[in-house]
């Protein structure tokens, strides 16, 4: 049975890095250096590519989404947007790429978004 999540859909310092997943998403050769060969032969099929990242602190909730699973995005109390489950990987140099790097409280820097959930697109609500 397929499963329903809700997730915040970025914050503060990364809302225009999700809007430019929910607008066009990532095309797949521009992406190709940077997945492992599995990940590339699963996802060759699909011309672009909708990402969505969990933080280590939510590894727990990214390991129990499954593919075909619904993801509901909200932004201030409100559902904006949402996509299905069609992969997802642990790539921590993918999401270096797509998201970089940011300090955390002790001024250290982490790679917040390595937990990777591709969906099969974002839709706007």
């Amino acid at each position: 049975m397929n499963q329903i999540f809700i997730a915040p859909n970025s914050g503060e310092q990364n809302s225009d890095k999700f809007k430019k997943t929910e607008s066009g998403g990532y095309k797949f050769e521009d992406l190709l250096p940077l997945l492992s060969e599995m990940d590339s032969k699963i996802l060759k099929q699909y011309k672009e590519l909708f990402f969505w990242g969990n933080k280590p602190s939510s590894k727990s909730k990214w390991e129990k989404i499954k593919n075909d699973d619904w993801v509901f995005f909200y932004s201030k109390r409100t559902i904006t947007s949402y996509g299905k489950l069609i992969y997802k990987c642990h790539n921590p140099e993918l999401a270096e790429a797509l998201w970089g790097w940011t300090k955390t409280e002790n001024g250290n820097d982490v790679n917040i978004f390595e937990h990777f959930n591709d969906l099969l697109n974002i839709n706007s609500i």
